[in-house]
């Protein structure tokens, strides 16, 4: 890797890490502070559609109570049961009647029916609405009225079920049943003021199998009620956790709604009524503000990486540049060019360095100039030296080839000399 690509990658690094990092904890606060937002604003809705609920249940009730305290009513149901039914025609016929005008007195009620405390049916303003089940007629408390639960009608329509007392002498002689629409429970459920396009309200109460049963419609599910279960496994879907009796509030990343789309919820447990309230809203609708952020955080990293990208370019060729001009002036130093300078006359720690740098080129030149001269010198030393030593060859040379000369004569005359020897030997032997 080159020393230029090098400086782009370390500038960008120390420019884009601390950008990066710091536009996630930016994004990151600015996401929890829109869940707290969104949070604090769904425990503010289910408070009052908590209280919208009690009331509701409240006009359920204060209905029942006014039916229950006409004396007449008791006065002819007390007859009725102490004479256990027989020849009570006449006071059979005054209940309906004032049964009936109870009904009509008010829109919301569809019947109501006053059963014996063996829960055998006295009267009744619509046949259609006896019951074929017991489950939960009887009051908890002989002095109080209950909402005993929703139920669905031979039509299909969800009704509301209030039971109470009929007091007597101060002794309950009788329970009364009150059929009554459940349009006010429903009409708050579903209500998505402040709720956006995915929040909805909850409404559930927990099953003989201790699931939680969906009491009124859904927003995505208007078959809901009566009809859908959560388990009691599915501890992540906020609704079990409220109808086991907890108030809380849910932003975990694993909360879960029916349709398992990760929420936010809260939640409150109606314990008159054993029903689970929850308030939810879909976590991206939630931090949806928080996406627009994000992706105008990413646009701008973007742009600012673009910028990074292009401001090391340039940076590098700063550094760069003057460095890269330093080495090819040094690699014509190095050919024996000395007359090329460094054209850089900044006045940074770049220009200094250019300066020196060609300060020692000078000097080297000086140097390189003075050694060839030394060098030519030297040389010339060296070939008269050279020259002297030739002519002093030459002397010896000849000299040498005269005493050769000599001693080949020598040679020569010894061998003449021995050859008269020998043939003067051969004449005194002949003599």
């Amino acid at each position: 890797m080159s020393f230029k690509l090098r400086l782009v990658v370390y500038f960008l690094i120390a420019s884009i890490i601390p950008l990066v990092i710091a536009g996630s904890l930016t994004l990151n606060q600015t996401v929890n502070r829109a869940e707290d937002q969104v949070v604090s604003q769904l425990e503010s809705i289910v408070d009052v559609q908590e209280s919208r609920i009690n009331e509701s249940v409240d006009r359920y009730l204060e209905q029942a109570s006014l039916i229950t305290s006409r004396n007449f009513l008791r006065q002819l149901v007390s007859e009725v049961v102490e004479k256990d039914g027989k020849g009570v025609d006449q006071e059979l016929a005054g209940i309906n009647t004032i049964l009936n005008d109870a009904r009509n007195s008010v829109n919301d009620i569809k019947n109501i029916a006053v059963y014996s405390l063996d829960e055998e049916l006295i009267a009744t303003t619509n046949a259609e609405y006896i019951r074929s089940d017991t489950d939960l007629l009887r009051p908890q408390s002989e002095k109080t009225h209950i909402v005993a639960n929703l139920f669905r009608d031979k039509d299909n329509i969800l009704r509301a079920r209030i039971v109470g007392p009929l007091i007597y002498n101060k002794k309950t002689i009788a329970i009364v049943e009150i059929v009554a629409s459940a349009s006010p429970i429903i009409s708050i459920t579903e209500d998505y003021t402040g709720l956006g396009d995915t929040g909805e309200i909850v409404l559930a109460r927990l099953n003989t199998n201790g699931d939680a049963l969906f009491i009124t419609p859904l927003r995505f599910d208007s078959e809901a009620a009566l009809n859908r279960v959560i388990v009691k496994e599915d501890v992540n879907k906020p609704i079990i956790s409220v109808v086991y009796g907890g108030d809380r509030t849910f932003r975990a990343s694993g909360t879960m709604d029916y349709r398992d789309k990760p929420v936010l919820a809260a939640g409150r447990y109606i314990e008159s009524l054993g029903w689970g309230l929850v308030v939810k809203i879909d976590r991206a609708e939630a931090i949806e503000a928080t996406n627009q952020i994000a992706t105008s955080f990413a646009l701008i990293s973007v742009a600012a990486i673009s910028a990074s990208i292009v401001f090391a370019v340039y940076s590098a060729n700063l550094v760069t540049n003057p460095l890269d001009r330093l080495r090819k002036v040094a690699n014509k130093i190095s050919e024996g060019e000395f007359s090329k300078g460094v054209g850089i006359h900044s006045n940074d720690e770049i220009g200094e360095l250019a300066a020196a740098f060609n300060t020692m080129a000078n000097h080297v030149a000086t140097t390189y100039e003075e050694l060839e001269h030394k060098v030519a010198e030297r040389t010339e030393e060296i070939k008269e030296i050279q020259r002297k030593t030739e002519v002093k060859l030459d002397d010896s040379e000849k000299l040498n080839v005269i005493m050769t000369n000599r001693e080949l004569k020598m040679i020569e005359l010894k061998k003449q000399i021995k050859e008269l020897e020998q043939q003067l030997k051969q004449a005194k032997a002949k003599k």
